[in-house]
């Protein structure tokens, strides 16, 4: 209740940022047949620590983490694979065979927030959760972005400079004013 009400003061304080102003809109999402070790390759390559799993159409089936591809499936020499017990618990929950992919160690259901969501609102989720990033989806369901842990603390740190008249630490030229400064 103490961090409700913690939560709710600094939205007041704060400038109202909404999860749209802070998210990323150019989202690299998978299908849910996608391989665990495309999925690796992905993530490396794009320097990323989720990727949300999709329909078609763009719906949020689950998100993979790398925590999922390093705690949910076992590597060998010729990639990933899922163990006996994860493939019983796979034919249960889908009825069909384990294909290798990530439908099989994606997080799923998987939380989202709408655009209009403030991002204050997005600390007890992602904290209390252990969530790393946060799938936005617009008012059909649909992908619109995602918001990062990283995303969030730059937010709200700006917020709090704003709100504090502080100066903004993030531009490049802060420290060559601090030099300027006569001491």
């Amino acid at each position: 209740m103490l961090r409700l009400a913690e939560v709710r003061a600094y939205a007041r304080r704060s400038g109202r940022t909404l999860c749209a102003d802070i998210m990323t809109r150019d989202v690299l999402a998978v299908a849910p047949e996608t391989s665990m070790r495309e999925a690796l390759t992905l993530l490396r390559a794009h320097h990323v620590k989720a990727l949300p799993v999709t329909t078609e159409d763009a719906r949020v089936l689950g998100v993979v983490t790398q925590t999922d591809l390093l705690d949910k499936a076992n590597w060998g020499a010729k990639g990933p694979y899922v163990t006996l017990g994860q493939r019983l618990r796979h034919v249960v929950r889908l009825a069909g065979a384990p294909q290798g992919s990530v439908q099989e160690i994606m997080t799923s259901p998987v939380r989202s927030v709408r655009p209009d969501t403030p991002a204050a609102d997005l600390v007890p989720l992602m904290s209390d959760g252990g969530l790393h990033a946060m799938p936005v989806v617009d008012a059909n369901g649909q992908l619109a972005g995602i918001v990062t842990q990283s995303d969030l603390i730059a937010a709200l740190f700006q917020d709090l400079c704003a709100a504090t008249d502080a100066p903004d630490l993030s531009r490049e030229d802060a420290a060559h004013d601090d030099a300027r400064i006569p001491g």
